[in-house]
């Protein structure tokens, strides 16, 4: 198991012998200085962070077989599993199981109305892929997209 959150102040780890923590994050684009906005720097101004392509991570740590992939990445899920889709990154993947942040205002590229087909498009690219939604739930503590 390999575990990837460059948020945590915590240290390149092997917790166990089949469990391993990588200060690092996964997302569309391999950067060494990859400046979060509002959402991902989880409030924290001027962090910078490593990250990698989840093919690029499959590549450094030998693991070309992922049956399960879980990610909550702060809204940077669309433009990496956009990535994902377009690389074959999810081949050998059987489960992928993610926390979707519906926040407009956190894209200052797209309007709401872009932003909302943005998230259809990677929605209904994941389903083409093989991927079918077995769970769903709000999350109480989010606010809903107006």
């Amino acid at each position: 198991v390999h575990s990837f959150d460059p948020t945590m102040e915590f240290p390149e780890t092997e917790r166990t012998e089949k469990s391993f923590f990588h200060p690092i994050a996964i997302g569309s684009s391999n950067e060494d200085d990859f400046k979060g906005g509002d959402a991902t720097s989880m409030g924290k101004k001027g962090i910078s962070w490593k990250v990698r392509t989840f093919n690029t991570l499959k590549k450094e740590y030998n693991s070309i077989n992922i049956p399960i992939v879980k990610i909550d990445i702060e809204y940077n899920e669309w433009t990496t599993i956009e990535e994902w889709l377009k690389s074959g990154a999810l081949n050998n993947t059987n489960q992928l199981l993610v926390e979707y942040h519906f926040w407009p205002k956190y894209d200052p590229l797209l309007s709401k109305i872009n932003a909302m087909k943005r998230w259809v498009n990677v929605l209904d690219g994941i389903e083409e892929a093989g991927f079918k939604v077995f769970s769903v739930h709000r999350n109480p503590y989010s606010y809903q997209v107006e």
